[in-house]
């Protein structure tokens, strides 16, 4: 986030089923990139984003909420 010409950093508010974490970034962060730096596997999990689906590439920035939930298959 930018405020009179500095770089300030901001939260990334992230929910998971048991458990939901802040993440600092600054300016707009891949979704990819917080994922990994969470230590979740991009290709697991789907993303929402202030409630819409979004993808790993789409972007976040700060007082952004996205939910993560598990991808599951059966056969």
């Amino acid at each position: 986030m930018v405020i009179d010409g500095l770089k300030r950093e901001g939260v990334v508010i992230i929910k998971m089923r048991n458990d939901i974490k802040k993440v600092t970034v600054n300016n707009k962060t891949k979704v990819e990139k917080i994922l990994l730096k969470i230590g979740i596997n991009p290709e697991s999990v789907i993303v929402f984003k202030n409630g819409k689906l979004i993808t790993e590439d789409d972007y976040v920035e700060n007082g952004d909420e996205i939910e993560v939930l598990p991808v599951s298959s059966s056969g």
